[in-house]
């Protein structure tokens, strides 16, 4: 399953994630375990099904103190969500 992930920084600590995969169930129970183990609190969320895929949009917010670059968190949203995953994205993008 193809799964893409885009980490926009929006502010200090303030974060645009736009999460594409396929439709599954319990994925967004899975992205929002991954988030809160990611020490990330959502702001807002808007979540869109199209013929099987789903296209979640949210803002999160560090709850840490440490700075988070884009592209680390974008890694560990990919290895925790999604383990193999990553791995098999990286290959083919």
């Amino acid at each position: 399953m193809k799964v893409t992930v885009e980490v926009h920084r929006i502010g200090a600590k303030d974060f645009w994630l736009k999460l594409v995969c396929g439709q599954e169930r319990g994925a967004f129970k899975r992205i929002m375990e991954t988030l809160d183990s990611l020490e990330l609190q959502v702001i807002d969320v808007n979540v869109t099904t199209c013929y099987g895929h789903v296209l979640t949009n949210l803002k999160v917010e560090a709850k840490g103190k440490e700075v988070v670059a884009a592209q680390s968190l974008k890694d560990s949203l990919l290895n925790c969500w999604m383990p193999g995953i990553h791995d098999e994205n990286q290959r083919s993008g």
